[in-house]
């Protein structure tokens, strides 16, 4: 089974009529790998949706798309709090093999959305505690940056994704109000994903309105032209 996640988002007129809907499957690898490769001070970091699943998980793999809230009351108060927009630190145990750990969440926040997903950073308290009177500030400091970092990560990837979106919704929008001379850029005709499958269903689209209006051009052609022979035997009788 592949995992994915869906991004979708409405389709309006000029006046802010209601169109339709354009959503995108993505895989959810670019982000487990993401996630996979951050281990601060040998921890690991975990991506939960502001639902409380699991996205994508570093310390293990098989938590994904499990209920995180379902963990202890110490994830139910992270993923309560950081969905609201709030950093949260605190000290928990990790799933897998109980350890305390120091839990570092801060909210990832999905673009032009009011959605907050989670993004938690766990340090072994080991590790905090080997330096702990000289170096507990850089420790803090540095877990922030890793998790900066990997939001940046993420965010590239969503800016990216939803750049693509609203550009077939601007397409799709033109093409609701009537404009069937469109250009869709090759770039987006060329790609082999997700994306390229849905801007050449636009472009089908695209082609199957102007053989429609063609068709109903000629018909309507055929039409007057019966009229006007007609007329013109009745001219002819009169």
């Amino acid at each position: 089974d592949v995992s994915m996640i869906s991004l979708a988002m409405p389709i309006l007129d000029g006046t802010g009529k209601f169109l339709g809907v354009i959503s995108l499957d993505y895989k959810l690898d670019t982000l487990e790998k993401i996630v996979l490769e951050k281990t601060p001070l040998g921890g690991s970091v975990e991506l939960i949706s502001n639902q409380g699943i699991y996205v994508a998980s570093g310390e293990e793999p098989t938590l994904k798309m499990k209920d995180a809230k379902q963990n202890s009351d110490i994830w139910a108060k992270i993923i309560s709090e950081t969905s609201q927009g709030k950093e949260f630190y605190t000290y928990g145990n990790k799933v897998t093999n109980g350890k305390e750990v120091l839990m570092v969440a801060y909210p990832v926040n999905l673009e032009n959305t009011k959605t907050n997903w989670i993004l938690c950073s766990q340090i072994p308290k080991e590790k905090i505690l080997e330096s702990y009177n000289k170096v507990f500030n850089i420790i803090i400091f540095s877990a922030i940056v890793s998790l900066l970092i990997v939001i940046f990560a993420i965010h590239i990837v969503i800016k990216k994704m939803t750049k693509d979106i609203k550009y077939a919704e601007m397409k799709m929008g033109l093409l609701a109000q009537g404009n069937l001379a469109i250009e869709l850029e090759p770039k987006y005709l060329d790609r082999n994903d997700e994306i390229g499958s849905m801007f050449k269903s636009i472009s089908h689209m695209q082609k199957s309105f102007k053989e429609i209006i063609t068709g109903v051009k000629n018909e309507c052609d055929i039409v007057l032209e019966s009229v006007n022979v007609t007329k013109e035997k009745i001219d002819d009788l009169n």
